[in-house]
């Protein structure tokens, strides 16, 4: 997953469902919206630099419109964000602007605009690739507007990204795993995943209220979403995020309902894939026995998993006697090597060739939500 090293800090924007033309059965952005309320163009300017005073890097930040559809602003209204962004560019306390906008309202004049402008960044709620999961969950578009937004952007050189979201109404393991397939294909530049989560006062709190609606358990849209992320590396795309963020309206008590939120749940995904590729050198091993495993030093939390969780299931599943994991400074990030008979077999993140019953198997751990 992608530890942001190379790009730069992120000042989050909300603009609390403006440009939204309905509200998905999911959304509660009075929820999710870590500020607790819309930016006005005003206090743009303030909440960058407060931004960048709470920030471990100093550099100028991207600035993001998060919430709702940028695009789908009234003019008046984007323009004045444009133009309070813009300042902070000239300022230097910005270097690019990021929006997020549904796909059905990206037109060539408005990309024009906002490339203009110093946006550099389109980010794509597209949720999902399925036309039929798309209606249930009230998004009011389908899979082919993703399709056409995504050329649009391509050719107006804009770095992209997509939004997907694992468990909604009517998905299905097979269902999802299409939709990452279609937007691999599409290859942007980064996705965000995250696992449905059914929140207060939202329609689909009401339909799990009434029984027509479960969501995954939370061992199950960590499989899914390591499913995810290990089709999108493969393919070269960047994972931006996993998860919905922590924000202190969600953790007050009733602000979910149910599903699988868990505020590291970018961490357990982590610890799957690591398992994962821990359990194919194991395979390929093919004997029980001692297993010394090398990961890069900052890869060693992710590999051990949460309670070192990982190191239990990889010694009970394999009968290993002992298992040792090695943090190794020069080791590059997302590798998993392995001793055996003084040889070092190694896995890379992204690689191809899972074993299907591996990657598939129940990996049976206990997912605390401390």
């Amino acid at each position: 997953m992608d530890d942001r090293d190379d790009h730069p800090a992120i000042a989050p924007l909300f603009i609390r469902n403006g440009g939204c033309p309905g509200r998905c059965i999911y959304c509660s952005e009075r929820l999710t919206d870590p500020e607790g309320g819309g930016c006005a163009p005003a206090d743009l300017r303030e909440a960058v630099v407060r931004h960048l005073g709470r920030s471990r890097r100093k550099s100028p930040a991207q600035i993001a419109f998060y919430g709702g559809s940028f695009t789908g602003l009234d003019p008046a209204r984007r323009e004045a964000y444009l133009q309070a962004a813009g300042a902070c560019i000239r300022e230097g306390l910005a270097v690019s602007i990021r929006i997020s906008a549904r796909p059905d309202q990206i037109d060539g004049t408005v990309l024009e605009r906002l490339a203009a402008a110093g946006v550099a960044t389109v980010e794509i709620g597209a949720e999902s690739m399925d036309d039929e999961i798309l209606a249930r969950a009230g998004r009011g578009h389908g899979a082919a507007d993703v399709v056409r937004a995504m050329g649009l952007l391509r050719r107006g050189g804009f770095e992209t990204g997509i939004h997907l979201m694992a468990g909604l109404p009517g998905d299905t393991r097979e269902r999802f795993a299409a939709s990452v397939d279609r937007i691999a294909d599409l290859h942007p530049d980064m996705v965000r995943i995250h696992p449905t989560v059914v929140l207060a006062e939202t329609e689909l709190a009401a339909m799990f209220g009434r029984g027509e609606y479960e969501p995954l358990s939370l061992e199950e849209a960590v499989r899914r979403c390591a499913d995810a992320v290990s089709r999108f590396e493969a393919a070269g795309i960047r994972v931006a995020r996993l998860g919905l963020q922590a924000t202190a309206a969600l953790e007050r008590p009733g602000a979910i309902v149910a599903g699988p939120f868990h505020p590291s749940f970018g961490a357990l995904v982590e610890a799957e894939i690591f398992r994962r590729m821990a359990s194919a050198l194991l395979a390929a091993r093919g004997d029980g026995g001692d297993a010394a495993f090398r990961v890069s030093v900052r890869d060693v939390s992710s590999f051990r998993g949460t309670r070192n969780a990982n190191i239990r299931l990889l010694k009970d599943g394999f009968g290993l006697r002992s298992l040792t994991v090695r943090g190794e400074a020069g080791r590059e990030r997302g590798t998993v090597a392995l001793e055996a008979a003084g040889v070092l077999f190694e896995r890379k993140r992204g690689e191809t060739g899972f074993d299907p019953s591996i990657a598939s198997q129940d990996p049976g751990f206990p997912l605390s939500r401390e």
